[in-house]
């Protein structure tokens, strides 16, 4: 069942644009307001911010998407996630979230920055495995034998996630 929703995952893909569409869609769920692909001035350059998302804080969110099984989030993401985030200077508190793990380098020198991550499996408690786990807010691509055709005319309609095809009818499900 976890390799099952980690390849689900996976399918999201090729590209990390859906990954973020469902990361924040996850975050709404947990009762953060989202935004994501916000433009923000920074002191060097204007960066694409992927989320931005607030509940007690605003949190500035990178999204790290991997597409195959094996691969760790490293150092250099965690480092260029944190400058962006010193460059901004504008949001609480950076947070880089990810489908795969990180480095033990990464988690270190994230927790030493004071950079907030959520990994497949990191903070236990907290991780983006759990999150999806606790509240069944799993993705469109775990559904056995949906063709990519299928699965890009959701994604197309804002449906990332099964749960959110119960609110739809059959008739309007087969026109979207």
């Amino acid at each position: 069942e976890k390799y099952t929703l980690k390849q689900a995952i996976m399918k999201l893909g090729p590209t990390g644009f859906v990954f973020e569409k469902y990361v924040a869609a996850i975050l709404k769920e947990y009762g953060y307001k989202t935004r994501i692909n916000v433009h923000v001035e920074g002191r060097c350059i204007t960066h694409e911010i992927d989320i931005v998302a607030k509940r007690e804080k605003e949190f500035m969110i990178e999204c790290k998407y991997h597409n195959e099984l094996g691969i760790y989030t490293d150092l250099k993401v965690v480092m260029y996630t944190y400058a962006r985030f010193l460059d901004v200077r504008k949001f609480d508190q950076g947070w880089l979230i990810c489908n795969t793990n990180c480095s033990h380098q990464a988690l270190q020198y994230a927790k030493r920055a004071g950079l907030k991550i959520t990994s497949w499996s990191y903070p236990q408690e907290e991780s983006l495995e759990k999150m999806i786990r606790l509240k069944k807010l799993y993705p469109i691509t775990i559904l056995n034998g949906m063709s990519s055709h299928v699965r890009d005319h959701f994604i197309n309609n804002h449906i990332y996630m099964v749960k959110d095809l119960l609110s739809f009818s059959l008739e309007e499900l087969q026109r979207k």
